[in-house]
């Protein structure tokens, strides 16, 4: 004779192999999600500093961002009191600290950061990256290791 189905114990062995690798990749595909919200964080943030220093260069003004290490959740784009950007981290993020005196950094019309510092950002698994703004230049980075 010949057989062209399969039979429930071979459907039960087969979902029982397939929930037990669903059930080991769960847990590693969190922490790759919540390191992508990190590092995606960091390049939003790092994008709005290079933001604020083009545009204090292009019209010759003082732009500043302002971190809120109160809430932990967001930064503001300023020019003068006038609020340009106000920016959410994502759910899983939090701003947990800056170096930067008043938590604000801010680029002259030549488009040097005044002070120079950096921002750390930590992940819902407690990975942290640093945003790093440097001396003079106003070159920003992202690092896993906090600056020197």
């Amino acid at each position: 004779m010949n057989n062209r189905g399969i039979t429930l114990i071979e459907l039960i062995i087969v979902l029982a192999i397939l929930s037990i690798i669903f059930s080991i990749s769960i847990p590693q595909f969190n922490d790759i999600i919540a390191r992508y919200e990190l590092q995606t964080t960091a390049r939003m943030v790092t994008s709005d500093l290079r933001l604020a220093q083009q545009m204090a260069i292009s019209k010759g003004e003082y732009y500043r961002i302002l971190f809120d290490l109160f809430n932990r959740d967001r930064y503001q784009l300023l020019s003068g009191s006038k609020i340009i950007k106000q920016v959410f981290l994502p759910k899983g993020v939090k701003l947990s600290a800056t170096s930067f005196k008043g938590n604000t950094v801010m680029f002259t019309p030549l488009g040097a950061p005044v002070p120079a510092g950096s921002i750390m950002l930590t992940g819902r698994n407690n990975e942290n990256l640093f945003v790093i703004v440097a001396v003079a230049t106003g070159r920003v980075r992202i690092s896993s290791n906090p600056p020197d």
